[in-house]
């Protein structure tokens, strides 16, 4: 009986494994590799952009007193 409980297991632990593998390798072609082409195509570029320097704002604490930033929660 104790073989029979390790032949399932390793059969379902083998199935696991299969069955993941499958579903992540469609879910990366299915959204990321359809989203890339797409973008490809349109000449679409996500992490290229030199309009702006960055990103970051400057933070000036002389618009409001100091007390209104604490317990801002």
């Amino acid at each position: 009986m104790n073989k029979l409980k390790q032949g399932i297991r390793k059969f379902t632990d083998d199935l696991t494994f299969i069955i993941s593998f499958f579903l992540l390798t469609a879910t990366y072609f299915i959204g990321v590799f359809i989203t890339f082409l797409a973008a490809r195509i349109s000449g679409k570029r996500f992490l290229d952009n030199k309009e702006k320097e960055s990103y970051w704002r400057d933070l000036n604490l002389k618009e409001k007193p100091i007390e209104e930033y604490y317990k801002q929660f």
